[in-house]
């Protein structure tokens, strides 16, 4: 069944289509690559599922529901969230705090009681607190709770990023390039959580990346992109492998 359908979804900048007349189903608990050289129009599409782009033509629905007009707050709330290809943390609170934010962010509370009255939300919201350290333990962060989210590595604030994003509840993931700047164990690591997630939560993701060893580890689809435009989509490794992609979006010396 699928939980995302996008249909003639177009975007301008400047006079130039960034996004041509895209059309794009994913499956319910698929992981989905969306790859191409810089300026394909990759993250267009996020910003356009997410609802921070309004598209200027075309139709996005989950599961069937129409939400093109959607702002973006409803949207998550409705179970879409997204990882930034930046690390999009508030990076002078803990990371604790970050994943508590993100949960009231996205839920009943407001800013005031996020900021200003934090210490009152510790002690009153116990099992929003618990279901926080539930999601940092799953992402291998529990032993750094009162840690400012600054002073983590590269790494460790995009492990926060995802904790975050889990915050949310979502039932589709939107991950921007979450393997840039990362070692290969570190790699490793966020393949792994994002499996567990489709496996033991139902939860749909779509990942934008260059890392072509990674979008073979981790995803069940590949889509490559040229300029706003559906190249080609099939099983990642017959996507790389095609000698087009290859030639055009690659690059011969990065074959596999």
């Amino acid at each position: 069944m699928e939980i995302l359908q996008i249909r003639g979804l177009t975007m301008f900048f400047g006079g130039l289509a960034a996004v041509s007349g895209l059309d794009l189903s994913v499956g319910k608990g698929e992981i989905l690559g969306l790859i191409g050289p810089n300026g394909a129009g990759k993250t267009t599409v996020l910003n356009m599922i997410a609802g921070t782009l309004r598209p200027r033509a075309g139709r996005i629905a989950l599961e069937g529901e129409d939400i093109t007009r959607w702002p973006a707050y409803r949207r998550t709330r409705k179970g879409i969230a997204r990882v930034f290809q930046r690390n999009a943390l508030f990076h002078d609170m803990t990371v604790l705090e970050n994943v508590l934010a993100g949960s009231h962010l996205h839920g009943t509370h407001g800013l005031f009681e996020i900021f200003y009255k934090r210490a009152s939300i510790l002690r009153q919201a116990t099992l929003l607190q618990d279901r926080a350290m539930d999601i940092l333990r799953f992402v291998g962060l529990d032993k750094r709770i009162g840690q400012v989210a600054l002073s983590l590595p590269h790494g460790g604030q995009r492990l926060l990023c995802l904790a975050v994003a889990l915050a949310a509840d979502p039932r589709l993931l939107l991950l921007d390039e979450p393997f840039t700047g990362m070692n290969v164990e570190e790699v490793r690591n966020i393949i792994s959580l994002v499996k567990v997630l489709r496996d033991e939560r139902g939860i749909t993701t779509i990942v934008v990346e260059h890392n072509m060893r990674a979008v073979l580890d981790l995803c069940d689809r590949a889509v490559v992109l040229n300029y706003g435009n559906k190249m080609i989509e099939g099983r990642p490794r017959d996507v790389i492998e095609d000698a087009a992609v290859i030639e055009a979006y690659l690059g011969v010396d990065d074959a596999l």
